[in-house]
């Protein structure tokens, strides 16, 4: 489980020459800090590679390092607030308070006064120097061919002021997992506070200079209404142009003061509908309240009608004095029921003392919340409908929200938990594949172009491009690694992991250190001293932040983008990590440091030499990434490809997995930590996704019923790029209109056995390709672009139909696989889908490496084991126990249908088990496969399909030969042995039992 830990990463730095790593402070030209075997660099490295290549390095498309920015954190005349040491985090709804989007020359006082609009749900919100401005989205959105608005930036009704803040900017105080302060303040002393949390339909202001007043400011209303005064609250609606209804509001204060008249400027009252006046208040009126209370809020009202806003503002004042000071997120896996638990928790103070009130905050909840909690948590629900009624809802582009009492906890704490299942995620899928099938794969090329190097001839090879280069390179190696069981052999399929995953490991650990491994040594030597190379990380000690070189696609500059940067990457860390535990302990440390920068699991340690915020671009309450990192729009932080981040989730996880047992040079993170973390992204991302972008929860309020576009026949199942204020069908791979493919593809890339979640629900798989994406790669040229990853989503659906496709597409016309796919890769993954049938979600496991499909007397179970001991994994529907996978051995993928023993081997064929005696030298077995395992150092190798009777040969070093004759029981006699003895106290097989092969020592 995450939380506050006190673990400290040992670090040291060291200076690095072009030539080698030298542990000396001598003739430094720049300095670096070594994490492992690791390495990650500072400002100097950035500029010296800037000087080298400056039109790549030091600016990305024209804009700016991140560092020259002018952040809303630094002195702004005589004001500051500041975060201290806080890691500053960016991608958030919030974030566009902490920098402005222009070259400190270019910086106007303008830019700090009045920052972009902020979009926390169920609210509208601008914070400026005449302070807090609220509207509520608008109910009945605008919807055309392209969009859906909910009209953000037009629906400030009313401005919060206490008067003398004009000429202070609002600065951020203090922020939480999704909640901001922002303060203001003259000459360094404090003036406002306000606590904005996204959820929250109130604002909670803190005066802080003992001002005797406050005062509402209508700018943007065609007409206003004071309804009702009590006590503690007053309640009021507004209208504007962008909406046809009113608009209803409550300003809260201290229940036990008077009630004190509204009054304008000039001194006139206002006398509420409830007291017999007639409530009326003049467009672009200020009214004084004469709040002289330290406390109050301002809330919007979810009602359609004068006395139900009444009413509901009545049932929210108990809570609108709790103010909420910090809120956090907390996970865990619950391995047994396949579940990550997520606990949403808040800190809360009740400001009065008055009986009344309640010591809970009250909250809105996301559609996506709502589906995944207990019947027991929705009894929290404020009316008491399990969150699924009309009454009090509010309608935001994130769905239709509904109010909710947050559980009380120990002294001011609260908390609410999700649940949400795990289907699993695999390295590969399983091998199902016919020898016809087996035979036209093993035609296609598994090469790569060559290692990309940043050089005058190819100045674009950034993190991304590379990237996707390394996603490639990852998913061939795991196939031919499948392929290797096959039968008969194809001894070719050990030569392309092996000599893929070398040039992967090559390729990362330059990444990891800034050095050039991609070159080989002088004289074919196994290692030497290394140059520096153009491939890098930096830690940004100012944004708290990595940073990955070559940049690419505003990484450096806006810090936009890294989950799918530092995504490749990982999943690349965590291929080599199968096969190789050396290497992933020695380099470990430096692959948790680009986590961390996304989802930081150490958060809160103040030990740590680097710091990072809690979550970078990735909202825990709306359950989104995004991409931008600093939001320069109206339209504040967007997300346009959420496959790119599950992809980063799924690396995650299948990093945690593949190092369990290993203690990381340099960091103390344990495998699990890490685990743990990316199930809790994946199954949020995948909620988040299925609601925002993915119309599968078609009651949720966020996708307008029955969205078409009349002139091209689509209907609009999918949106490609979902904004804080806006959903886009524009993508950036298609600005003009129509798009077809270009939304699917952007949110499918990258495909792998870690993207099962695209195929939860297969009738809606065909459904989208048919209707919204209308049928790319099937013929339609101008329909046919990214066909290896759309072919690839399709197979989730309809396998045969993608098989068609792939066929006409690829074999018949001969196009080439879009970036990051392979002909190999494509057509290995619809062909064994034709075989294993759709995924089966009602089941579960008791690993989180594995998946089903099929269903009835067809469904088959997969599991991995990414242990170092042999493992059974059984298997679950509706809680009870229905099959196991037995004796799975370490690295081992097995398969079987359930309930059902698979054929034994025919009474012919027999398995070996070859153990090489230490030292450990390398035997060649059959003329075909090596032992011990040349990635995974195994000296235990498995020979498969043994005809019985054969012949096996094993050549070793020093001219030794055994040759063995197999008889047709699995018994193992010598034919010849050219050696000290090759056959040792080895033990017959049978046709389910495998038998052993004993060589000695220096074989």
């Amino acid at each position: 489980m995450t939380g506050m830990n006190t673990k400290v990463n040992t670090t040291k730095k060291i200076f690095l020459l072009t030539t080698a790593i030298i542990l000396s402070h001598s003739h430094a030209i720049h300095s670096a800090t070594q994490l492992g075997k690791g390495i990650y660099y500072d400002e100097q490295q950035i500029q010296k590679l800037a000087q080298k290549y400056p039109g790549r390095v030091s600016k990305d498309a024209g804009y700016p390092l991140i560092n020259n920015y002018s952040t809303l954190k630094s002195v702004f005349q005589g004001s500051q607030f500041g975060l201290g040491n806080k890691p500053t985090t960016t991608g958030l709804w919030w974030t566009p308070m902490l920098a402005v989007d222009k070259a400190s020359g270019q910086i106007q006082d303008s830019d700090y006064l009045n920052p972009l609009l902020l979009i926390p749900n169920p609210l509208s919100v601008r914070l400026t120097e005449r302070g807090v401005s609220l509207g509520i989205p608008l109910q009945n959105a605008k919807v055309d061919n392209v969009h859906v608005d909910r009209g953000y930036d037009n629906t400030l009704d009313v401005t919060v002021t206490t008067g003398d803040l004009m000429g202070t900017a609002p600065l951020v105080a203090d922020y939480s997992d999704w909640m901001v302060s922002i303060g203001w303040a003259r000459n360094n002393t404090p003036l406002l506070v306000a606590n904005v949390v996204e959820g929250s339909p109130f604002i909670f202001v803190e005066k802080k200079n003992n001002q005797t007043t406050s005062y509402l400011q209508f700018t943007n209303s065609q007409d206003a209404k004071l309804l009702s005064q009590d006590k503690g609250i007053s309640v009021f609606k507004t209208k504007n142009a962008s909406d046809s209804g009113y608009r209803y509001y409550a300003y809260f204060s201290n229940p036990d003061t008077a009630v004190v008249p509204w009054k304008t400027t000039s001194g006139s009252v206002i006398v509420p509908v409830n007291q017999g006046g007639s409530g009326n208040i003049v467009p672009s009126t200020t009214i004084q309240t004469a709040e002289a209370n330290r406390y109050f809020s301002i809330a919007v009202i979810p009602a359609s009608s004068d006395s139900s806003a009444v009413e509901i503002a009545n049932q929210l004042k108990p809570y609108a004095s709790t103010f909420i000071k910090s809120t956090s997120i907390t996970y865990e896996y619950d391995k047994n029921n396949a579940k990550v638990i997520t606990h949403f928790n808040f800190d809360s103070q009740t400001v009065y003392p008055n009986a009344s009130l309640k010591k809970q905050p009250l909250v809105f909840l996301y559609p996506w919340q709502i589906k995944n909690m207990s019947d027991s948590e929705k009894a929290g629900c404020l009316f008491q409908d399990e969150c699924a009624s009309d009454k009090g809802t509010i309608q935001t582009l994130k769905g239709t929200m509904h109010a909710y009492v947050v559980p009380s906890g120990i002294r001011d704490k609260s908390s609410f938990s999700t649940e949400v299942g795990f289907h699993g995620v695999l390295p590969v899928l399983p091998n199902r594949l016919s020898q016809a099938e087996l035979d036209k794969i093993a035609s296609y090329s598994f090469t790569l172009p060559p290692d990309p190097h940043l050089d005058s001839k190819n100045p674009w090879t950034d993190t991304y491009a590379t990237g996707k280069l390394l996603g490639r390179e990852a998913q061939l190696i795991k196939i031919a690694n499948v392929l290797m069981g096959t039968s008969p052999t194809n001894p070719n399929y050990q030569k392309i992991r092996d000599s893929l995953l070398t040039d992967l490991k090559k390729q990362v650990t330059s990444f990891l250190t800034g050095l050039n491994y991609t070159d080989p040594c002088p004289g074919g030597a196994g290692d030497c001293p290394r140059a520096e190379g153009a491939w890098f990380y930096a830690y940004n000690s100012q944004w708290y932040t990595m940073m990955g070189f070559p940049s690419g696609f505003f990484t450096a500059t806006t810090l936009t983008d890294h989950s799918f940067h530092w995504g490749y990457l990982i999943d690349g860390a965590a291929t080599i990590a199968q096969f190789d535990k050396a290497w992933a302990q020695a380099y470990g440390g430096m692959v948790n440091l680009l986590i961390r920068d996304i989802c930081n699991y150490n958060y809160g340690d103040e030990g740590e030499a680097t710091r990072f915020p809690h979550f970078r671009s990735f909202d825990p309450y709306a359950g989104l990434s995004s991409a931008l990192g600093m939001p320069y729009s109206f339209d504040n932080v967007n997300e346009e490809d959420s496959a790119e981040f599950m992809n980063l989730a799924q690396a995650i996880i299948l990093w945690g997995l593949n190092t369990e047992g290993i203690s990381f040079d340099g960091d103390t993170t344990s495998p699990q930590e890490l685990l743990e973390t990316g199930l809790y992204l994946y199954t949020t991302e995948e909620q988040g996704l299925n609601h925002y972008h993915f119309n599968q929860n078609p009651g949720s309020g966020v996708f307008p019923t029955g969205w078409s576009n009349s002139s091209t026949g689509q209907n609009y199942l999918l949106v490609g790029n979902v904004w804080g204020g806006k959903l886009d069908r524009s993508t950036y791979f298609c600005a003009g209109q129509p798009c077809y493919y270009q939304n699917l593809a952007s949110n499918t890339l990258p495909i792998n056995a870690g993207s099962f979640y695209l195929g939860y629900d297969p009738n809606f798989v065909t459904k989208v390709y048919r209707e919204d994406a209308k049928n790319p790669c099937s013929g339609d040229a101008s329909n046919s672009a990214y066909c290896g990853t759309l072919l690839k989503y399709l197979a989730l659906g309809d396998p045969a139909k993608a098989s068609q496709y792939y066929t006409q597409y690829f074999d018949v016309q001969g196009n080439t696989p879009d970036p990051g796919e392979s002909k190999p890769s494509i057509y290995y993954w619809i062909q064994n889908l034709k075989a294993l049938g759709s995924l089966n979600t009602s089941y579960r496991a008791d690993t989180p490496a594995y998946a089903v499909f099929g269903a009835g007397d067809n469904t088959y179970v997969v599991a991995y084991n990414h242990g170092t001991s042999v493992r059974n994994v059984n298997f679950y529907q509706e809680g009870g126990f229905v099959c196991r996978l037995e004796n799975i051995q370490p690295g081992e993928m097995k398969g079987g249908l359930c309930g059902k023993e698979e054929p034994p081997p025919p009474a012919d064929r027999f398995s070996y088990v070859v153990y090489v005696g230490y030292p450990f030298k390398p035997v060649l077995i059959n003329n075909s496969m090596t032992c011990p395992d040349p990635a995974t150092k195994n000296p235990a190798c498995l020979v498969k399909n043994v005809a019985g009777p054969s012949v096996m040969t094993i050549t070793g070093s020093n001219s030794n030969l055994c040759t063995l004759a197999i008889g047709k029981d699995g018994v193992v006699s010598t034919i010849n042995d050219k050696s000290k003895g090759c056959f040792i106290n080895s033990s017959p097989a049978t046709p389910d039992k495998a038998g052993s092969i004993n060589l000695p020592g220096g074989f």
